[in-house]
């Protein structure tokens, strides 16, 4: 036992230093023992996740890592050996479950890591796998990846049996894609190689169908079965796709994820209206989120109508750069389709993607959702003056949550949510408080439906405020009787403000409304 023991440590350069630099001869044994003892408790701990995949190579001796600037995020050049020592490597190996192949905690972007001799990789993944219990493969670049063929590649080389979740996700750029004979080729791959899939982000759109590749791709024939074959044979329960999936053409492989509960789809382009006699047919759905780049493409495929179990509905507008402002019609639209296709419907959120496409003159446009039991509400880049907000909330009885955090308004106006007596969470945004804007403290009759909410999430920093904080949390005690916290999601640029000086602000403001929170309830 002994003897394998030492064996085994032996292959662990950084255990070799520790019993190096601290064993004795009379501790040499019990020290290897407690070595081992740690390693076998604490390898599976530190290796379960992987966030780069060059701090994984690097297990693999005489590995060279190069990096180039490329724009301004870099690229990383890997070569490994023509004949790797993989020893230390499986020693680790089989305790990493989750692996990121782009590091998202990097302080400068790395959109493009390239394996140059990645053949020597991938014939033994194939021939013994590399990772046997990895479950999930993400590649979340901050911007996209250049190339398909690098995504593919290490998918490829990463791909087992135990994966139950691959994730292909530019972070920034929200409408990156990826072509679709890649696509189709990686779906094919999954179908043979991982049984499990349950959550699949793949972005890919037709129009790419046609367009000519290099390198990689030109090898890549389109085998049968197709792209949406592949995709209604695997066992998902999250996908993340093109809103082609819903042309009249391919739906077909919808009907078929039977036990489908997220559903993310990305559309450019207005999709034909059908009208489809089952609209329960995803039972199991309860997520739908739409990202589009027109309102007339979100509209497009919320008339579909097969959406009536979804509890949760999120619509997103990216880059809209045209003409197309979300206006009194367009909100009426809107709404009156989320209502009918979605009366389960329980929380929603709609990013109009820019406040300066949001035009509304009459706030019924939203009375539709009032027949919707909503618990959470959040309306962003949308900006509302007081005199509608008041109406807008009391479509919302119901709401726990609400967030408007691109709603200016004054302390004063606060009062539009001091009578939503379900509401715990509000999150909006306030003009600069000086000591003149400071109002005076609500009487206790007119805060009586307020008592529930806890947490006040203001989207500015906490250095803007200029007045005594006294007073200002016993104004917001008076508006909400039970608030326990202000949460400042916003901050300015390092060279505008002190971060230490924000916490501390943000720390006393809170310390300032418990204790005289504690003090009322003592004198009630």
């Amino acid at each position: 036992m002994a003897d394998s023991s030492r064996t085994r440590v032996a292959q662990i350069p950084e255990l070799l230093r520790f019993i190096h630099r601290h064993a004795t001869p009379g501790t040499r044994t019990s020290l290897l023992q407690v070595s081992r003892s740690f390693f076998s408790t604490g390898a599976p701990i530190m290796w379960e996740s992987v966030e780069g995949v060059y701090n994984l190579l690097r297990l693999i001796p005489n590995t060279d890592i190069v990096a180039s600037a490329m724009g301004i995020s870099y690229k990383l050049i890997i070569t490994l050996p023509s004949t790797p020592d993989l020893s230390r490597f499986n020693m680790y190996a089989h305790c990493i479950r989750k692996l990121e192949i782009y590091c998202p905690n990097d302080s400068a972007s790395c959109d493009s890591i390239t394996l140059t001799n990645w053949m020597v990789l991938s014939a033994h993944s194939r021939a013994h796998g590399l990772l046997p219990n990895l479950s999930q493969l993400s590649l979340q670049p901050t911007y996209g990846w250049g190339d398909d063929n690098e995504p593919f590649i290490w998918t490829r080389t990463f791909m087992s049996s135990s994966l139950t979740a691959i994730h292909f996700v530019a972070k920034v750029n929200r409408r990156h894609s990826m072509t679709f004979p890649i696509a189709s080729t990686l779906l094919r791959h999954a179908v043979s190689n991982c049984p499990n899939l349950h959550k699949l982000s793949l972005v890919t759109l037709e129009q790419h169908m046609a367009q000519k590749h290099s390198n990689l791709s030109t090898a890549l024939t389109f085998w049968d079965p197709s792209y949406y074959e592949s995709l209604s044979s695997l066992p998902l329960r999250e996908l993340r796709c093109g809103a082609s999936l819903l042309l009249p053409d391919n739906i077909y492989a919808l009907t078929k994820l039977q036990s489908l509960e997220r559903l993310e789809l990305h559309g450019d382009y207005g999709l034909p209206t059908r009208d489809t006699p089952r609209p329960e047919m995803l039972p199991l759905l309860n997520t739908l989120i739409l990202v589009a780049e027109h309102w007339s493409d979100i509209i497009g495929i919320l008339k579909l109508n097969v959406y009536f179990g979804v509890k949760s509905l999120e619509i997103r507008i990216v880059e809209n750069y045209g003409d197309e402002m979300l206006n009194d019609a367009l909100t009426t639209k809107l709404t009156v389709l989320i209502k009918s296709c979605c009366p389960a419907l329980i929380n929603l959120e709609i990013d109009s993607g820019n406040d300066y496409y949001f035009f509304l003159e009459d706030i019924s446009a939203f009375q539709a959702l009032a027949a919707l039991p909503l618990r959470s509400v959040c309306l962003i880049n949308m900006t509302f003056p007081c005199s509608m907000l008041e109406r807008l909330v009391s479509f919302f009885p119901l709401a726990s949550t609400i967030k408007m955090p691109n709603c200016f308004l004054s302390l004063a106006e606060l009062h539009c949510f001091s009578r939503l007596p379900n509401l715990v969470h509000l999150a909006i945004n306030i003009f600069p408080v000086g000591v003149s804007t400071l109002p005076q403290a609500l009487q206790p009759d007119s805060i009586q439906a307020a008592l529930n909410l806890q947490v006040l999430e203001i989207a500015s920093s906490p250095t803007s405020l200029s007045v005594d904080l006294s007073p200002l949390a016993r104004y917001l005690l008076s508006v909400w009787p039970n608030l326990k916290r202000v949460i400042w999601t916003e901050g300015r640029g390092p060279e505008e403000e002190d971060r230490e000086i924000r916490n501390v602000i943000a720390n006393a403001l809170n310390a300032l409304i418990s204790t005289h929170r504690l003090i009322s309830n003592v004198n009630r």
